[in-house]
């Protein structure tokens, strides 16, 4: 039986996107770098993981990840207001709110995740808020919604991940949870090629379809 409802956070409840690229897009260029068609490939990985791709990737000299991050936390706030929720979100987990228990799962730093929950005020919403500091592995391995059923107190069997980009629903299904995928980033066949168990093209779909597979 299903419980509880785990969302990712940048693609899924934010339209963090525009903000993420300024950002990237001026610390990378710093290191000569422009960003192409190779950038989406490591969408939805942890930060630290995607810098390491972006190194190797690029071919980056005199920088390491580590370092890559803390300038990219410092510079993300001058982009705050690129940040817009996606419409109906507010509707959609106060419409599944109390039905299941929710927890956020990012693979963004904490400081970036704290600045969207904060400012959207959605710590009402979330019993748990595992980010990518929370974990050694980021998806798409599945350590982070491993952990966040575990810090719920659930298996993951009662899970059903919303997630939007290839390696977070691979991640999900990793964990052998059901994955609702949404068409934000990436389109309908490559998630249901990724193993999504039902798509939607928006927010306000899912309470519909969170109902459909929690019964099958």
């Amino acid at each position: 039986m299903i419980s509880t409802v785990l969302f990712d956070m940048d693609g899924v409840v934010s339209n963090t996107e525009p903000a993420h690229e300024k950002a990237d897009a001026k610390i990378l260029g710093e290191y000569g770098v422009r960003l192409d068609s190779r950038w989406k490939q490591i969408k939805g990985m942890r930060e630290l993981d995607v810098y390491r791709k972006a190194i190797e990737m690029y071919n980056i000299k005199g920088a390491t990840p580590e370092e890559i991050l803390a300038k990219k936390i410092a510079v993300f706030g001058m982009f705050s207001e690129d940040i817009k929720l996606f419409s109906g979100l507010h509707a959609a987990l106060g419409n599944i709110k109390g039905k299941y228990r929710l927890a956020l799962v990012s693979s963004s730093p904490k400081e970036i995740v704290e600045l969207v929950v904060n400012r959207f005020e959605l710590r009402k919403y979330f019993e748990q808020i595992i980010t990518g500091d929370d974990v050694v592995k980021g998806k798409p391995d599945p350590e982070p919604y491993l952990k966040a059923a575990k810090e719920m107190g659930v298996s993951p069997e009662e899970c059903v991940v919303v997630e939007d980009s290839i390696n977070g629903v691979k991640s999900a299904k990793a964990a052998g949870m059901k994955c609702i995928a949404i068409t934000s980033s990436f389109p309908r066949e490559e998630l249901v090629g990724a193993g999504a168990d039902a798509v939607i093209n928006v927010i306000i779909e899912l309470p519909v379809v969170l109902e459909l597979i929690s019964k099958k």
